[in-house]
Parts: C-alpha cells; structure tokens; sequence
C-alpha cells in the first residue's frame, strides 16, 4: 500500500483510563478500573479488565 493511499483524516486510536476516584467511605477501590481506544470515526473500544464474580 503506498502512501498516497492513505486518508489524511484518519488518526492512530487514541487510548484512555477511566478512573474511579471515591473519598467516601464506601468500599470500592479507587484506580484505574477500565481502558479504552477511541478510533478516528469517534468509536470507543472499553475493556473492564479483572475477574468474573
């Protein structure tokens, strides 16, 4: 594929962290609890990483 093939508009994915950050008492750990992509076209990828309960 040359390069000249290749659309301009398109961007590399854009990868992210949703963070919980609770100062209450509850019990749930603070973090990072998820990533994430966001693709050119503003489709998002989100993976809850961990184990099954």
């Amino acid at each position: 594929m040359s390069s000249d093939a290749l659309d301009p508009d398109l961007t590399p994915p854009r990868r992210f962290w949703l963070v919980r950050r609770h100062r209450g008492a509850a019990e749930s750990e603070t973090g990072i609890v998820a990533e994430g992509a966001v693709w050119s076209s503003g489709q998002v990828a989100l993976h809850w990483p961990g184990h099954l309960s």
